[in-house]
């Protein structure tokens, strides 16, 4: 094998000053990124205002027959996320066999751009808020419509239902076409574009050319038909962090995206 050497490089640059430059641009994207105005998270203070935490995430840890959470634990999982120590993490009370998932996660640091915790998210609605009602009724029209083709929309009852429901309440962030929900804009986001063209995009629906092979966008997809965690038991023993009572049943033939349903 030849000796690495600076002959053997090509470019403006030799090795020593292409090491030195990129440390410089990199130190200066630091500093860049260090410097931008920190504008903090804001929250909604629903875990100051409501005692027993009905406003705030506790799934898989205990909880009573009311569905609210064993404080005692609520309050050792709060402790433990200021401690960014793992083991602390192994002694927190669970309500069942299911563990958080990555709940560590925010400690990692991002070697590119902003640091995640230099960056914010939009405030969530307070529990008691009209759009945090509005969206509650969003998600059981939701519910109830999964199973409706996307090409039914326009004409099927419930669609139209959900869409003159949605368009009485108070505040509902969801778009509107003339100050209305309609059927054209029910379940779609004010993303921009989003109300364009059919409800799934062609780029879940399209083939794709990959290499010497064509992937068909076909999917393995829930059974119609079959709802899950729809008593109170379930839900609760779902919400101690227990396993479901029964397992996904899938659709045997895969096929294209046409549902809420399959969307998951």
């Amino acid at each position: 094998y030849n000796t690495i050497t600076e002959q053997c490089e090509i470019g403006p640059l030799t090795p020593e000053q292409r090491r030195i430059e990129a440390f410089e641009k990199r130190t200066e994207s630091a500093l860049f990124q260090k410097n931008l105005i920190r504008q903090g998270q804001r929250c909604n203070n629903d875990e100051i205002l409501y005692a027993n935490k009905i406003g705030n995430y506790t799934k898989a840890l205990p909880h009573n027959l009311l569905g609210e959470v064993n404080l005692e634990a609520y309050n050792i999982w709060i402790r433990t996320l200021t401690t960014a120590n793992p083991e602390k993490f192994e002694l927190i009370p669970l309500g069942g066999s299911r563990k958080f998932v990555n709940p560590q996660a925010s400690y990692a640091y991002e070697m590119v751009g902003p640091d995640s915790n230099h960056l914010t998210i939009a405030l969530a609605p307070s529990f008691s808020s009209a759009i945090e009602a509005s969206e509650m009724a969003e998600d059981y029209w939701m519910a109830l419509i999964r199973d409706v083709p996307f090409v039914d929309y326009d004409t099927n009852p419930i669609t139209k239902a959900a869409a003159e429901d949605l368009s009485k309440f108070s505040v509902f962030d969801g778009p509107k076409c003339k100050c209305k929900v309609t059927t054209e804009t029910l379940f779609r986001s004010n993303a921009p574009g989003a109300l364009e063209g059919q409800y799934v995009s062609q780029f879940l629906l399209k083939d794709i050319p990959f290499g010497a092979k064509t992937i068909t966008q076909k999917y393995t997809v829930p059974m119609e038909n079959i709802d899950y965690m729809t008593s109170y038991n379930e839900w609760l023993n779902i919400q101690n962090g227990q396993a479901p009572s029964s397992a996904l049943k899938l659709d045997p033939l895969s096929r294209y995206i046409s549902n809420g349903r399959d969307l998951g």
